[in-house]
């Protein structure tokens, strides 16, 4: 009898001690489905303010701290350089493309500029200390049609910084076409980090930065779904390129 006491006391530990891990194993099970609940809500609820923000993230995932421009700079002896001249309503500016650190982003906005299709459209997106955006809506405030997206080419090691363009897009990396923006700022939170993919910078604006402050600084509202819409229209007026080269002069 004793024998049969003892074993039942072992028994009846080995089954309170499976009950107590069986119960951290439910518990620890909980906890990672209400963790990777969590994970989607948010992941969601930042797809969502990337999407609402047409084209581009808002601007509270922009960061400000100041580092080197490299506007306002001339092409390299021995170069050749790739500019397009934007004429606005509000004043003209020349852009320089980096064909060779964003060669199909380079490509793919070109051909928009060989067609015309910048002409008479709009900067119809105007946050200061943040951005201007343009290039794909009609004076009406209706989205021109498009070709096919291009492959996102962020990891080019080009910044965000004030003065430079690059290409706006939705959640999708891959899902840029004609619209592009010019940062006003340093917006390093726009840039590629770690293994997230950025907006990718292709140029920059090499004349007429005070035009694009000048565009900056114009009143804003809403327009039907749109924020940020300049009260009276900056418009692009024409868009063409130039090409040319710099050679070395001999000694």
């Amino acid at each position: 009898m004793p024998g049969t006491l003892i074993g039942t006391r072992v028994n009846e530990k080995n089954r309170q001690s499976r009950l107590k891990q069986r119960g951290i194993f439910v518990r620890k099970l909980i906890f990672s489905i209400c963790g990777l609940f969590l994970s989607l809500v948010i992941g969601s609820v930042n797809a969502s303010e990337i999407n609402s923000a047409d084209l581009l993230p808002t601007k509270t995932q922009q960061h400000t701290e100041k580092k080197g421009s490299n506007t306002e700079s001339g092409p390299q002896a021995g170069e050749t350089t790739i500019q397009v001249v934007f004429k606005t309503s509000l004043g003209q500016f020349v852009l320089e493309l980096d064909a060779e650190h964003a060669p199909r982003t380079v490509d793919n906005f070109l051909a928009y500029v060989d067609e015309g299709f910048y002409n008479n459209t709009l900067f119809h997106r105007v946050i200061p200390g943040f951005v201007i955006q343009g290039g794909g809506m009609t004076p009406a405030m209706q989205k021109k049609k498009t070709k096919q997206p291009v492959i996102n080419e962020s990891n080019n090691g080009l910044k965000n910084s004030r003065g430079t363009i690059s290409m706006a897009r939705t959640a999708h990396p891959d899902s840029a076409t004609s619209q592009f923006f010019i940062n006003v700022a340093d917006n390093t939170g726009l840039d590629a980090m770690g293994g997230r993919p950025g907006y990718t910078v292709f140029g920059n604006v090499v004349e007429g930065m005070d035009v694009i402050d000048r565009i900056v600084a114009v009143p804003t509202g809403n327009f039907g779904m749109y924020q940020d819409v300049p009260k009276e229209p900056v418009l692009t007026i024409n868009a063409h390129r130039i090409q040319h080269s710099q050679t070395k002069d001999k000694p």
